[in-house]
């Protein structure tokens, strides 16, 4: 039986993504990292012809990625969250969606 495990996961700050080309911050360690749970929404539709289905088409959605730490350090979420990181105070940045 092969063993997937969690260790080593790193996030990158994306920078550039246009015409020129994609660019990212140098990436990060996320320490402690305990379990993922990946999540796809998916479509499918079906073109009806002949009497039967003539044609089928499947689309892929917005797709979730909710990850266990054993801790998540200040400057890590700041960076997650669009959070800013001053004298070792988190200051947050409220949004609607929270």
């Amino acid at each position: 039986m092969a063993k997937i495990g969690m260790k080593d996961v790193h996030y990158a700050i994306l920078t550039n993504d246009d015409e020129t080309g994609v660019q990212y911050q140098t990436p990060v360690k996320l320490p402690g990292a305990i379990s993922a749970k990946i999540s796809a929404k998916t479509n499918i539709d079906t073109l009806y012809a002949d009497d039967g289905a003539f044609e089928t088409a499947t689309t892929l959605g917005e797709i979730t990625v909710e990850i266990s730490l054993a801790d998540l350090p200040l400057s890590a979420q700041a960076d997650l969250l669009g959070h800013t990181l001053e004298n070792g105070i988190l200051k947050a940045k409220f949004s609607a969606y929270l």
